[in-house]
């Protein structure tokens, strides 16, 4: 029988591949292709394909100085939850946020939730 992944693990490496190394060709590797992400209220992302535009767009455009702390995670079965700190934010904005993800028996990622509020508005414009 094949050993199971470790997906708390998986769920910490695919947030320092995508958000702070920005190697998104090694991140699309943990995604599922009908993944499914939904964040605040935005309208639901439907696969890795729209998933990872969006996110390299985020990253490498809007916020390209941005940088990803993991604070805190707790696994249960297959699904991570995953407590950040987000800074290097557009004028200084610094946030934290909940990323809850499911995850499959192979480990790759199934859903992605993430909720975030801001803590610093940085300067004023």
């Amino acid at each position: 029988m094949p050993k199971k992944p470790d997906i708390k693990a998986t769920a910490l490496a695919l947030i320092d591949l995508m958000c702070n190394k920005r190697d998104f060709a090694n991140g699309a590797t943990y995604l599922s292709p009908n993944m499914e992400q939904y964040q605040d209220d935005k309208p639901a992302l439907q696969g890795s394909e729209a998933f990872l535009a969006n996110f390299k767009t985020m990253l490498t455009e809007l916020a390209p100085e941005s940088h990803v702390d993991v604070l805190d995670a707790v696994c249960e079965g297959n699904k991570v939850w995953v407590y950040v700190r987000i800074s290097g934010l557009p004028g200084g904005m610094v946030k934290e946020g909940v990323d809850m993800t499911v995850w499959s028996d192979e480990g790759t990622l199934i859903s992605l939730r993430n909720f975030q509020r801001v803590l610093e508005t940085g300067k004023a414009a």
